[in-house]
């Protein structure tokens, strides 16, 4: 059953907005190689160690004015807006879904945002991200064993029409042009999102990616080099197809 539409409808908010402040520390720390326990939270400015009553998700940041308050720099945005984001993210999911799919469909968009900000910031996809996305996956299958044979047969599909890709990509540009960290997360979303839904995203992002790029020259001018992170678009296309729930035998049959 839904959580009633309620007081009790707060708790997957501020729940979300708790792991959003989590997600702060792994979105920091992995891609520079930082224990995720030790030290506590600090400011990344002045390395003076935030305390727990300064440390309240989005309300420190209001209350603050955006700044540090020891060294009183600016406190990057970027922060307050993923405690958002992911607090958004569990509200949403258990406002629409049962518990049992609201529970891993907000933990796997979690980690994607996780993988999307890391993967815009340094190029880079953690495998520990994607170890733990694959952990929920596995995990949501053994809930709903049903989604099992749709979940292989993504895994199969993502992994032939990304890798297809990538291998004619590298032998007409001469070079790698997608890591092997997308390669990776194409599989996992496979499993997620089932066998059409995978080529649904790949296409999606592809043309969500294009336009980014098309604003980014724009703005920036054109650099026919400029690296371009594939994860953020290819997480949110993978959401949308999940959301929407495509199924084109559905439709045709």
């Amino acid at each position: 059953m839904h959580l009633p539409t309620n007081g009790l409808l707060v708790l997957p908010l501020i729940f979300g907005l708790v792991i959003g402040s989590f997600l702060n520390v792994l979105v920091y720390r992995l891609p520079r190689e930082l224990s995720i326990i030790n030290p506590g939270s600090f400011c990344p400015k002045c390395k003076n160690k935030i305390t727990f009553y300064r440390n309240i998700p989005l309300l420190s940041y209001i209350m603050q004015k955006g700044r540090c308050a020891y060294c009183n720099d600016r406190i990057s945005i970027r922060y307050p807006l993923i405690e958002l984001a992911t607090g958004v993210i569990w509200f949403f999911s258990f406002l629409n879904y049962q518990i049992s799919v609201a529970t891993p469909f907000a933990l796997f968009v979690t980690i994607l945002l996780a993988i999307s900000v890391i993967d815009a910031e340094f190029l880079i996809i953690p495998f520990s991200l994607l170890l733990s996305g694959l952990v929920v996956i596995v995990i949501d299958t053994v809930i709903h064993p049903k989604m099992i044979m749709d979940s292989i047969y993504g895994v199969l599909f993502g992994f032939a029409y990304l890798g297809s890709i990538m291998l004619i990509t590298k032998w007409i540009f001469k070079k790698q042009t997608m890591g092997y960290g997308d390669l990776l997360l194409v599989v996992i979303l496979g499993a997620w999102v089932g066998s059409v839904g995978i080529l649904l995203s790949i296409f999606l992002s592809a043309i969500i990616g294009l336009i980014a790029w098309l604003i980014v020259s724009v703005i920036q001018g054109f650099k026919r080099e400029m690296p371009l992170p594939f994860a953020p678009f290819l997480s949110l296309s993978a959401v949308i197809t999940k959301i929407i729930d495509f199924d084109i035998l559905k439709i045709f049959g």
